[in-house]
């Protein structure tokens, strides 16, 4: 039976939120009001990226990622091809992220989580945040835009789990943590896995946007 669980999901929350935590860039402060946050994300996008992530050089409208990553991220016919039989993703926000769309099968340990990161640094803060704990750590490419697949010492093994971060604009990424099922650990490498997983995801993302 497959049903959504809220444990699963804090694996590629620690990741994501050890990444976001750290402290803010010299000549980026942390204002409390709404006007100066609004300064602050501004200061901070005329920075980036930093830390030595990419440039997204087309980028998508971020507008795109306003919507709900349950009915946006992945069809029917696409989380049916990844699970087997399944019903809607249930949402899992964390705060501090953005929108968050989880699925997990407890009958077989397999788990997806897909946030749309909204924390304005984008991969900027992956780079800085979880590339000097990660344990595997891929700079790759999804749909054209810059990614990295990454496993932190505050995630899962890497032998059955692992993050994806896609930029999509300079300013926010589309996160998807995959934990393998337990018949697939040791035999697929979840990062190739989450790879074709990612493909799907932006590309839907595109198609919402036109692009």
């Amino acid at each position: 039976m497959f049903r959504t669980s809220h444990i699963w999901p804090l694996a590629l929350a620690a990741v994501v939120l050890a990444a976001c935590s750290n402290s803010p860039e010299p000549g980026n402060p942390q204002p409390s009001s709404a006007a100066g946050s609004s300064a602050s994300t501004s200061s901070a996008n005329s920075a980036l990226p930093y830390a030595g992530a990419p440039q997204v050089a087309d980028p998508l409208p971020v507008s795109i990622l306003s919507g709900d990553p349950c009915v946006d991220a992945l069809t029917a016919d696409q989380t049916r091809t990844i699970f087997g039989q399944v019903e809607s993703g249930g949402r899992s926000d964390h705060g501090a992220l953005g929108p968050t769309c989880g699925w997990s099968n407890l009958d077989s340990g397999a788990s997806l989580l897909v946030t749309y990161d909204l924390t304005h640094d984008g991969l900027s803060s992956v780079y800085r945040g979880s590339k000097p704990r990660a344990t595997v750590w891929r700079e790759v490419s999804t749909q054209s835009f810059p990614a990295v697949a990454y496993v932190t010492d505050l995630g899962g093994s890497k032998d059955a789990f692992c993050a994806i971060s896609v930029g999509v604009a300079d300013s926010a990424t589309v996160d998807i943590g995959l934990t393998l099922s337990r018949a697939k650990v040791g035999k697929s490498d979840p990062c190739a896995v989450n790879a074709q997983i990612a493909d799907l995801v932006i590309g839907n993302l595109r198609q919402k946007a036109g692009s």
